[in-house]
């Protein structure tokens, strides 16, 4: 079963989100440094849904912090601005979505199921990627020892 973090700092949206989110295993964080802790302690989270107003570290701050980490888990800004600049802005940082409140919960179902496939797939393709680089490795190995015979 995948699992979603959820970062908001707000109790009730909290339970409204995990609700929505009931067929998927949840672990929430009430801010960004929070998060980032959770995601030490639960290395296998698949996806992230990202509150942008809270307090200690925000939104903005943990994506910029997730960028630095190299993070390639999906993460989708679920959030009270309503401002073009801020969802633009989160998408710059790696957000893979934007979703404005109140919350259509069927909408943030089909996101959530959306992006959790195209994690998967991605990570299919990039083993399969290594797979293909490791062969064509040892196939220019080959092609060398053979010309150094």
């Amino acid at each position: 079963m995948d699992t979603i973090l959820i970062v908001e700092d707000s109790k009730t949206d909290t339970l409204i989100i995990k609700g929505a989110l009931a067929d998927y295993t949840t672990v929430t964080a009430g801010d960004g440094l929070e998060a980032l802790d959770k995601l030490s302690a639960y290395p296998d989270i698949d996806m992230i849904i990202l509150d942008l107003h809270m307090p200690n570290m925000n939104g903005f701050e943990f994506l910029q912090a997730m960028e630095s980490k190299s993070q390639t888990i999906p993460i989708i800004v679920l959030t009270n601005f309503d401002e073009v600049e801020s969802e633009v802005r989160a998408l710059e940082l790696g957000a893979v979505d934007y979703i404005r409140k109140p919350l259509n919960f069927l909408a943030l179902l089909k996101r959530v199921e959306v992006h959790l496939r195209l994690a998967k797939s991605t990570k299919v393709i990039q083993a399969h990627n290594q797979v293909l680089q490791a062969a064509v490795t040892r196939n220019q190995e080959r092609m060398d020892q053979t010309q150094e015979a």
